[in-house]
Protein backbone atom coordinates (compact mmCIF):
# COMPACT_ATOMS: atom_id res chain seq x y z
CA UNK A 1 0.00 0.00 0.00
CA UNK A 2 2.68 2.05 0.95
CA UNK A 3 4.21 1.87 -1.87
CA UNK A 4 1.08 2.58 -4.58
CA UNK A 5 0.76 5.89 -2.08
CA UNK A 6 4.47 6.56 -2.94
CA UNK A 7 3.73 5.83 -6.63
CA UNK A 8 1.27 8.26 -7.38
CA UNK A 9 2.42 10.78 -5.02
CA UNK A 10 5.90 10.87 -7.08
CA UNK A 11 3.51 10.60 -10.56
CA UNK A 12 1.16 13.41 -9.10
CA UNK A 13 4.67 15.46 -8.78
CA UNK A 14 6.23 14.47 -12.30
CA UNK A 15 2.95 15.52 -13.75
CA UNK A 16 2.73 18.78 -11.86
CA UNK A 17 6.71 19.75 -12.83
CA UNK A 18 5.54 18.82 -16.63
CA UNK A 19 2.53 21.39 -16.07
CA UNK A 20 5.01 23.56 -14.77
CA UNK A 21 7.16 23.23 -17.96
CA UNK A 22 4.19 23.66 -19.86
CA UNK A 23 2.99 27.01 -18.40
CA UNK A 24 6.42 28.61 -18.62
CA UNK A 25 7.32 27.80 -22.23
CA UNK A 26 3.49 29.05 -22.46
CA UNK A 27 4.50 32.10 -20.98
CA UNK A 28 7.68 32.54 -22.80
CA UNK A 29 5.40 32.08 -26.03
CA UNK A 30 2.99 34.57 -25.03
CA UNK A 31 5.50 36.91 -24.65
CA UNK A 32 7.34 36.52 -27.99
CA UNK A 33 4.01 36.98 -29.73
CA UNK A 34 3.12 39.88 -27.81
CA UNK A 35 6.67 41.16 -28.52
CA UNK A 36 6.13 40.00 -32.38
CA UNK A 37 2.30 42.22 -32.21
CA UNK A 38 4.20 45.24 -30.49
CA UNK A 39 6.85 45.50 -33.35
CA UNK A 40 4.33 44.95 -35.97
CA UNK A 41 2.45 47.31 -34.72
CA UNK A 42 5.25 49.99 -34.50
CA UNK A 43 6.52 49.18 -37.98
CA UNK A 44 3.18 50.09 -39.40
CA UNK A 45 3.08 53.34 -37.19
CA UNK A 46 6.16 54.00 -38.58
CA UNK A 47 5.93 54.13 -42.08
CA UNK A 48 2.64 56.33 -41.78
CA UNK A 49 4.73 58.72 -39.37
CA UNK A 50 7.79 58.72 -42.29
CA UNK A 51 5.37 59.95 -44.89
CA UNK A 52 5.07 63.28 -42.85
CA UNK A 53 8.40 63.64 -42.08
CA UNK A 54 8.85 66.84 -44.16
CA UNK A 55 5.85 68.13 -42.14
CA UNK A 56 3.76 68.58 -45.12
CA UNK A 57 1.06 66.48 -43.38
CA UNK A 58 -1.70 66.63 -40.70
CA UNK A 59 0.56 67.92 -37.55
CA UNK A 60 -2.42 66.59 -35.34
CA UNK A 61 -2.11 63.30 -36.75
CA UNK A 62 0.93 63.01 -36.58
CA UNK A 63 1.18 64.19 -33.02
CA UNK A 64 -1.46 61.15 -31.91
CA UNK A 65 0.75 58.52 -34.39
CA UNK A 66 3.83 59.58 -32.37
CA UNK A 67 2.42 59.50 -28.99
CA UNK A 68 1.70 56.17 -29.82
CA UNK A 69 4.87 55.09 -31.11
CA UNK A 70 6.28 56.49 -27.89
CA UNK A 71 3.41 54.19 -25.89
CA UNK A 72 4.17 50.85 -27.86
CA UNK A 73 8.26 51.75 -27.12
CA UNK A 74 7.74 52.33 -23.71
CA UNK A 75 5.70 48.82 -23.39
CA UNK A 76 8.43 47.28 -25.63
CA UNK A 77 10.87 47.56 -22.87
CA UNK A 78 9.01 44.96 -20.35
CA UNK A 79 8.55 42.38 -22.95
CA UNK A 80 11.86 40.45 -22.18
CA UNK A 81 11.49 38.52 -18.77
CA UNK A 82 14.17 35.99 -18.48
CA UNK A 83 14.01 32.57 -20.35
CA UNK A 84 12.09 34.74 -23.16
CA UNK A 85 15.51 34.25 -25.27
CA UNK A 86 14.40 30.88 -26.48
CA UNK A 87 12.26 30.57 -29.99
CA UNK A 88 10.33 32.21 -32.62
CA UNK A 89 12.55 35.26 -31.78
CA UNK A 90 14.98 38.16 -33.17
CA UNK A 91 15.13 39.21 -29.49
CA UNK A 92 19.46 39.57 -29.47
CA UNK A 93 21.52 37.87 -26.03
CA UNK A 94 22.34 41.69 -25.85
CA UNK A 95 19.16 42.28 -24.63
CA UNK A 96 19.52 40.49 -21.61
CA UNK A 97 23.81 41.15 -21.17
CA UNK A 98 23.58 44.84 -21.65
CA UNK A 99 20.14 45.30 -20.38
CA UNK A 100 21.19 48.94 -19.26
CA UNK A 101 22.25 49.59 -23.19
CA UNK A 102 19.02 48.12 -24.17
CA UNK A 103 16.61 50.08 -21.89
CA UNK A 104 18.75 53.72 -22.46
CA UNK A 105 17.87 52.59 -26.63
CA UNK A 106 14.40 52.15 -25.92
CA UNK A 107 14.34 54.77 -23.52
CA UNK A 108 15.67 57.38 -26.38
CA UNK A 109 13.20 55.95 -28.86
CA UNK A 110 10.65 57.04 -26.49
CA UNK A 111 11.82 60.41 -26.18
CA UNK A 112 12.61 60.72 -29.69
CA UNK A 113 9.08 59.84 -30.45
CA UNK A 114 7.28 62.32 -27.82
CA UNK A 115 9.77 64.94 -29.13
CA UNK A 116 8.08 64.42 -32.74
CA UNK A 117 4.72 64.60 -30.96
CA UNK A 118 5.66 67.96 -29.21
CA UNK A 119 6.82 69.71 -32.08
CA UNK A 120 3.77 68.78 -34.18
CA UNK A 121 1.48 69.56 -31.16
CA UNK A 122 3.40 72.38 -31.75
CA UNK A 123 3.09 73.16 -35.08
CA UNK A 124 6.84 73.13 -35.82
CA UNK A 125 6.79 71.75 -39.46
CA UNK A 126 10.64 73.00 -40.07
CA UNK A 127 11.76 71.37 -36.75
CA UNK A 128 10.25 67.93 -38.04
CA UNK A 129 12.88 66.57 -40.24
CA UNK A 130 15.46 66.59 -38.25
CA UNK A 131 13.78 64.76 -34.96
CA UNK A 132 12.40 61.96 -37.48
CA UNK A 133 15.97 61.37 -38.18
CA UNK A 134 16.61 61.39 -34.65
CA UNK A 135 13.90 58.93 -34.03
CA UNK A 136 15.56 56.74 -37.13
CA UNK A 137 18.72 56.43 -35.35
CA UNK A 138 17.02 54.81 -32.66
CA UNK A 139 15.45 52.39 -34.20
CA UNK A 140 18.54 51.42 -36.11
CA UNK A 141 20.63 51.50 -33.11
CA UNK A 142 17.90 48.60 -31.65
CA UNK A 143 18.29 46.52 -35.18
CA UNK A 144 21.69 46.76 -35.14
CA UNK A 145 22.74 45.80 -31.36
CA UNK A 146 19.64 44.27 -29.81
CA UNK A 147 18.76 41.79 -32.68
CA UNK A 148 19.72 38.28 -34.09
CA UNK A 149 18.53 39.62 -37.74
CA UNK A 150 17.48 43.04 -38.95
CA UNK A 151 13.49 42.04 -39.72
CA UNK A 152 13.93 44.95 -42.33
CA UNK A 153 16.44 42.77 -44.41
CA UNK A 154 14.67 39.98 -45.71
Amino acid sequence: MKSVIKGAVAGVIALSLLGGIAVVAQAQTDVIKARQENRKAINSLGRDMFKQKDGSGDLAQLADMATKAAELNKAFAGMFPPGSDKGDTLAGPAIWTDRAGFDKINQDAVDAAMKIAELAKAGNRDALPAQFAAYGKTCGGCHRGYTTADPFKK
